[in-house]
């Protein structure tokens, strides 16, 4: 009789990174069948009748040296229960087709990927964009049974929107790469992931970095800050003063507008913005200047609703809209001229009217011209360091970056910095 339990868990979780096709035994007919980097699935091969079999077990994948889905011990144990029903006269696959639900669509798939991400710390926004990417763009797949969607699907999805709108389309091949291998890890389909980007879809499609190039958020130069600030400034509105907040710690418009009293600390300067309203999914703690605290003692000492928003819409209870960020920065960089096509005052290199969000950039080149490493100015931006770098930074640095932070409130606020004019276009250039 052949020796059972070869394996190992290392060495199957070996296998599934390494991704080379083929099938590897872990004795009495049960196998580990890779089908490519990261996609690997058990099978136990049988006689039955005469003929050979071959029984699906379910789906395995790897993370680091542990594997994810039907583990080892999880593959032995179905595969010791098909044994015993060959030996009760039955035939597994046969009793798997019996047992086997009713049809599930891939619309059911994502259902249970989004009840996984109400666990987790993706806020409410991100689940909602995640679902409605895919009910707009792959609707033709939501009806689909999971187990017979195949590459030309997947593709008829993708094309029509590649070329046009690639950033999308980019994050709807991902969406749904995702939903497919949910099924896979569920036993709900076999084989290769038609969504899958390396090694399939890129000898198909072209890379989406090279059908058009990502653009930027249009900033101001960090030069011209002080007189933009002294624009700014003027107007006393509520939207006004979220902006000015928003550009004193460089934060992202939704990290401002669903601000609330509990995250921050007066007495230590600091502002803790939960991992759940993050866009890299974990806690952040922003060094507040003197002048981001003073607005913040103003705003805490005025009524600002049932739910402690800091900075409320028009309901006390619902933060202020992006779109009156906008309308804020707006009012604060009119028309160069009275003419219907004059564009506003304060515009990027490129001519672009600026961002809200542009503003960060501002920030970091202001960082890189200031002598401030690149380590205070990602964690002050709260970007995540990948690599060899990022696995051995476990600080957040954020008593090194208060003196930055003021540094950066004096240069908006014109107090250190001299201002220096850009050149403006002209409209006839």
């Amino acid at each position: 009789m052949p020796k059972q339990n070869v394996l190992t868990v290392r060495e199957a979780a070996a296998l599934i990174r390494a991704g080379r096709p083929g099938a590897t035994s872990d004795g009495a007919g049960l196998s580990l069948r890779v089908a490519g980097p990261g996609s690997a699935r058990w099978t136990l091969r049988y006689q039955r009748d005469g003929r050979a079999r071959e029984a699906g077990l379910g789906g395995v994948g790897v993370q680091g040296d542990r594997l994810t889905g039907v583990g080892l011990a999880d593959a032995r144990l179905r595969a010791e229960q098909a044994r015993a029903m060959l030996r009760d006269g039955l035939d597994p696959i046969a009793e798997a087709e019996k047992a086997k639900p009713a049809t599930v669509t891939f619309g059911d798939v994502l259902t249970i990927v989004m009840d996984d991400k109400v666990s987790s710390n993706r806020s409410a926004r991100h689940r909602a964009q995640w679902r409605a990417t895919l009910s707009r763009y792959a609707a033709d797949l939501i009806e689909k049974p999971v187990e017979g969607i195949v590459t030309d699907d997947v593709l008829a999805v993708l094309r029509p929107i590649w070329t046009r709108i690639p950033e999308t389309a980019s994050r709807v091949r991902q969406r749904i790469e995702a939903v497919l291998t949910a099924a896979s890890v569920r036993n709900l389909r076999q084989g290769q992931n038609p969504a899958q980007w390396r090694g399939h879809l890129q000898g198909i499609l072209p890379a989406p970095r090279k059908v058009k190039p990502t653009e930027n958020h249009p900033a101001l130069a960090w030069q011209q800050m002080p007189a933009f600030w002294s624009a700014l400034a003027e107007r006393k509105a509520k939207s006004n003063v979220a902006l000015r907040f928003l550009i004193l710690c460089a934060s992202r418009t939704g990290e401002v507008r669903g601000m609330r009293r509990r995250e921050v600390d007066l007495d230590t300067a600091t502002w803790t913005i939960p991992a759940g309203r993050m866009k890299a999914g974990r806690m952040h703690r922003v060094a507040l200047s003197t002048p981001a605290l003073a607005i913040l003692k103003d705003r805490i000492t005025t009524d600002t609703g049932a739910m402690d928003l800091l900075f409320p819409g028009v309901h006390p209870s619902r933060p202020m809209s992006d779109w009156t960020l906008r309308k804020a920065l707006d009012a604060a960089n009119p028309a160069e001229t009275d003419a219907d096509d004059a564009l506003p005052c304060w515009r990027d290199e490129r001519d672009r009217p600026i961002t809200p969000h542009g503003f960060r950039s501002s920030f970091r080149v202001w960082c890189a011209e200031s002598g401030v490493s690149d380590a205070l100015a990602e964690a002050a931006l709260a970007h995540v360091v990948r690599g060899v770098e990022g696995a051995y930074q476990r600080s957040d640095l954020i008593e090194q970056r208060r003196p930055v932070m003021e540094r950066w409130a004096q240069h908006c606020l014109g107090q250190t910095a001299k201002i220096v004019p850009l050149r403006r276009k002209s409209r006839a250039s």
